[in-house]
């Protein structure tokens, strides 16, 4: 028969879960979180699915821990930590006597994006933007119609703004990450409270 110490005990469960469950529960909605990021950029859930895990995690994994993790194949983790890799978002630890590699998730988010936006120096984007100057100065020789400007006017506007946003991201390498953090949180000063109501 059920007493009310039982009902006080089934509370005290309820509000205070025991920290195996409370640790699957937030590691589990943080790979679902991450699983749709990374879908949505185009890389498929795994990459996402796995940095979770190993950003939660208190040490470094192994290619078959995170495959485990994600619930995918140790070929598909390779695919997927190649792909965290190459924008930085987790490193290759290499223990003494162990010939497996081990993976761990970079936790300095403006590290990351110093060198996701380092990327832009490689020869694929140099050469989309060489192309679109090359389209710019045989448009520019075209003789003047209606169509001509057309295109002219959005090469043109396209050409701007790949000058503007290279500018910008040149100017955040140049900062660094501490004090691009630093100049990053005086603007927000000036942002207006998402929690502020007007009366």
């Amino acid at each position: 028969m059920k007493t009310l110490a039982d009902d006080r005990q089934k509370e005290r469960q309820n509000a205070f879960p025991s920290p195996a469950v409370q640790e699957d529960e937030v590691r589990n909605g943080l790979m679902a979180a991450l699983g749709r990021q990374s879908a949505f950029w185009g890389l498929g859930k795994s990459p996402g699915e796995m940095f979770a895990a190993l950003y939660l995690a208190e040490g470094p994994l192994s290619l078959a821990q995170l495959a485990c993790a994600a619930g995918v194949t140790k070929g598909a983790a390779s695919v997927a930590a190649r792909q965290l890799e190459a924008i930085g978002l987790i490193h290759r630890i290499q223990r003494p006597g162990d010939r497996r590699v081990f993976f761990a998730a970079e936790t300095n988010f403006w590290v990351a994006a110093q060198r996701l936006l380092e990327r832009r120096q490689k020869p694929e984007f140099d050469e989309s933007f060489r192309q679109v100057r090359a389209l710019l100065r045989a448009v520019r020789q075209q003789p003047p119609s209606r169509h001509r400007d057309h295109m002219l006017e959005r090469l043109e506007n396209l050409q701007s703004f790949y000058e503007r946003l290279d500018a910008v991201v040149a100017m955040i390498l140049h900062l660094g990450p501490q004090r691009l953090e630093r100049l990053i949180s005086l603007g927000a000063l000036w942002l207006p409270d998402p929690d502020h109501q007007d009366p």
